[in-house]
């Protein structure tokens, strides 16, 4: 899966490259401004801070000249940095332990995450003895995951089974994984992911491709395809064109 992510990423460095070989528009273009909004917004949601000035300039002309293309390739060379794989792991320790990664723990898992999928970072976190031990038991830490990941408590048969397996030695991890990866936890991620950025719910097909990708790719891969969409690039759009009229 590490390899499949690695060359998805080279394959989006090199079409950026191929973008930008003509070099930036000597002047503004219809759509500047949306591209700059666009840019800004995608500096606070992938790298948790406000975009510099010298970060603007170099990429605000560059958008232009790309379009959609140009934007996913920009938006994977952020999340895939080493400043995006921190703020993934800073997410994830905030999300599931409530405080914030210890400088080896950051150091570690943000250098994973430039090879490996979220699910890793995140199964591994539900699965500690930080998660475990705090919640007192093999039945409750069962009932947290659940929660967590799929929003509802575990039948019966199910957490009896999983709580016997716990109990007799079984990895944490396996059963954490196991929930994680199921089609319903991963539609519930889908969920949230068309929520948060086109703040509405992915239709019956559209979940199934949100799915897919986070299978076959990471979860981050989605977020990347939704900010760099044209549904959501429309909107700063339509906002530039009010500003202009």
């Amino acid at each position: 899966m590490g390899q499949k992510r690695v060359a998805a990423v080279i394959a989006a460095f090199l079409a950026l490259a191929s973008v930008f070989a003509s070099g930036a528009p000597s002047s503004a273009a219809p759509g500047d401004s949306a591209n700059e909004d666009w840019l800004r917004y995608a500096y606070a949601d992938l790298l948790g801070r406000e975009a510099d000035d010298a970060g603007i300039d170099f990429w605000v002309g560059r958008l232009a000249a790309g379009g959609n293309r140009s934007r996913v390739a920009v938006a994977r060379q952020f999340v895939y940095s080493p400043e995006g794989s921190s703020g993934e792991v800073e997410r994830g320790f905030q999300t599931i332990l409530g405080r914030t990664p210890d400088a080896g723990g950051a150091a570690f898992w943000s250098g994973f995450l430039m090879e490996n999928p979220v699910v890793t970072l995140r199964a591994a976190l539900y699965s500690s003895n930080e998660v475990f031990d705090r919640s007192g038991s093999s039945e409750a830490w069962i009932e947290l995951v659940y929660q967590d990941l799929l929003g509802r408590a575990p039948e019966a048969d199910g957490a009896a089974f999983w709580e016997g397996q716990i109990d007799a030695g079984v990895n944490r991890y396996v059963l954490v994984d196991f929930v994680y990866t199921s089609d319903e936890a991963l539609g519930r991620r889908v969920d949230s992911y068309y929520d948060e950025v086109l703040g509405r719910q992915p239709t019956i097909a559209e979940r199934a491709d949100g799915i897919a990708v986070i299978r076959t790719y990471d979860e981050r891969e989605l977020r990347v395809q939704l900010i760099s969409s044209d549904e959501r690039f429309d909107q700063f759009l339509s906002i530039a064109n009010a500003g202009a009229s």
